[in-house]
């Protein structure tokens, strides 16, 4: 029996030429033309047919692999943004003619922290301070702004103690801020750093005479160790006003660069006092 195999963007037509203008070695995607098109693209997914996003693979007696479908930490079936991102360029390409093969702005990153030996561990962080601070809009300069900022570890067991709030490792951070709203100032205080990594914690919640604000993350994905070392958050206190920076634009456009649009914009439309 024969088989057809059929490419998935077999809907959009080959041209059956190549127009390369005169002035194409001008175009520049950091400036647009002033009656170009520019935005933002919003599309819904639906599932019409079967579908597979692969993931994990587990091999077979046959030879071959059994291909499970992609997953995020907490087990949830998902489509990563880069397949559908993948797909739009190329078939906006395809029609368009256009070459967003073209823009390459990759930023390279480790995934492996497993072990403290590790490159990332030992010549990434080890060799660089980490420094903690508040990002805030400017709407009068139309600028970003980092202010830095103190920050300890703050166990989840305090919280709770302290403040009653039920915090676990993992919850989403909104499902964490929508117990303990950002914008909530909490005294404590700061123990001196201790452990191996010499950590300041943040202790006694309300009655310290330190006032800062906890912040939270998304899941810790656990390792091998005592699931309870990775039960805590973080709380930034002492502002430094006196050395905010303002020429971080860059380093924003990459922090941003894998998060939604609308969480971006309502960062910008809601800006809390201090």
């Amino acid at each position: 029996m024969t088989q057809q195999i059929h490419a998935p963007y077999h809907f959009v037509p080959m041209s059956k030429w190549v127009y390369m203008p005169d002035w194409a070695h001008l175009v520049s995607h950091d400036v647009p033309f002033k009656d170009g098109l520019s935005g933002v693209i919003d599309y819904t997914l639906l599932t019409k047919t079967p579908l597979c996003v692969g993931g994990e693979q587990q091999a077979q007696g046959n030879g071959a692999n059994l291909v499970q479908f992609a997953r995020d930490p907490m087990k949830k079936p998902i489509i990563p943004g880069s397949s559908v991102k993948g797909m739009i360029r190329s078939v906006l390409s395809v029609a368009t003619f256009g070459k967003f093969s073209q823009f390459d702005d990759q930023r390279f990153s480790f995934r492996d922290i497993s072990s403290a030996k590790g490159n990332y561990l030992a010549n990434v962080i080890g060799k660089n301070d980490v420094q903690a601070g508040w990002l805030s809009f400017d709407a009068s300069s139309q600028q970003w702004q980092f202010m830095p900022c103190e920050v300890s570890k703050i166990a989840h067991k305090e919280i709770k103690a302290q403040l009653g709030i039920s915090i676990e490792n993992k919850n989403t951070a909104v499902e964490k801020y929508n117990k303990a709203p950002l914008s909530k100032p909490i005294s404590a205080v700061i123990s001196a750093p201790r452990g191996k990594q010499n950590n300041r914690w943040a202790e006694h919640l309300g009655k310290g005479n330190t006032q800062g604000h906890l912040v939270f993350t998304n899941m810790r994905i656990p390792g091998r160790g005592d699931r309870e070392n990775y039960e805590f958050s973080y709380f930034f206190y002492d502002q430094q006003p006196g050395q905010k920076h303002v020429d971080i634009q860059q380093q924003v456009d990459d922090l941003f660069a894998n998060h939604d649009k609308k969480q971006v914009d309502y960062l910008k439309r809601n800006l809390a006092q201090g």
